[in-house]
């Protein structure tokens, strides 16, 4: 579908912060301050070389896999997307994270013995879904545009408008600051400047070892 424009007043976080707790959602997002444009003009090549532009959210279709889907070793042509500067850098796909063990599947000359990541999480090495519509904002112009399968794109933005209204209402009636299930409290250093700066000097020692590889 062509990327259709969508009224939307909310940051990606803030869509994220809204979106109904019982709907499974995927965001790409960058930490980076894209932010910087006013009223659409050109940004400055410093801030465009090092600003995060896009983040991508979207919703499965369903189940998420671990491991490798058969869809994703399929290859695929080049359909140009990133030749073109402002083109919008995803239009429905798999979205996914690898994890640290599976460098040694890349590279078994790293793996000696049972050595491996502390499994504190039991997270999977690999785990994707397939979201073949998303909603993308624009941090350099401001703005999100639907992508991707045009009525699946339809029912995120809608989903989206419902919830950052009611996001809003409920924040309203709360006097500014909605609940939202969880507090964040202040943060602090779990080791130290002194512990933290030790646990680097192991790592690269470990590193001109040769016992690990990043």
């Amino acid at each position: 579908m062509a990327h259709v424009r969508l009224s939307l007043d909310c940051t990606p976080v803030e869509l994220l912060r809204a979106w109904p707790a019982n709907q499974q959602v995927v965001l790409l997002h960058s930490g980076a301050d894209g932010a910087g444009s006013a009223g659409g003009a050109e940004l400055p090549e410093m801030v465009r070389a090092t600003a995060a532009r896009w983040s991508i959210f979207a919703a499965p279709a369903s189940n998420t896999y671990q491991g490798w889907p058969e869809a994703l070793q399929a290859p695929r042509p080049n359909d140009g997307l990133i030749d073109a500067p402002d083109a919008v850098p995803f239009d429905g796909g798999w979205i996914g994270w690898l994890g640290y063990d599976l460098g040694f599947d890349l590279e078994p000359a790293a793996r000696r013995g049972d050595v491996h990541a502390t499994d504190d999480r039991h997270w999977p090495v690999s785990q994707w879904a397939n979201c073949p519509s998303a909603l993308v904002y624009d941090h350099w112009r401001g703005g999100w545009l639907m992508a991707g399968e045009q009525r699946g794109a339809e029912r995120l933005a809608m989903t989206a408008v419902q919830a950052v209204g009611a996001w809003r209402k409920a924040q309203q009636k709360a006097g500014g600051a909605a609940r939202t299930g969880f507090a964040l409290g202040r943060l602090s250093s779990g080791t130290g400047r002194a512990g933290y700066l030790a646990a680097v000097k192991r790592a690269w020692e470990h590193i001109g070892a040769g016992d690990i590889y990043q």
